[in-house]
């Protein structure tokens, strides 16, 4: 059995281009609000975005902690 190669169809047109949520320029994004789950992985890929935005100089962070089994434990 050969390998065959992977033909892809060609990019439609005016892809150097920004995506359309960028056109606006680099204040398009002005307030975001991004919320985590409490894992610790989710918490830094939250501030990656929040980076990512240009937003990072004005963070402001809230923490809220749920009480210990606040919801339900389902065991199977």
């Amino acid at each position: 059995m050969s390998i065959r190669p992977l033909l892809l169809p060609e990019p439609p047109g005016e892809v150097d281009r920004a995506p359309e949520i960028f056109a606006g320029g680099v204040a398009a994004v002005r307030r975001a609000v991004v919320i985590g789950n409490g894992c610790a992985g989710a918490e830094n890929q939250c501030l990656g975005l929040v980076r990512a935005l240009g937003l990072a100089d004005r963070l402001t962070l809230y923490v809220s902690r749920a009480p210990p089994l606040s919801f339900p434990l389902v065991l199977l």
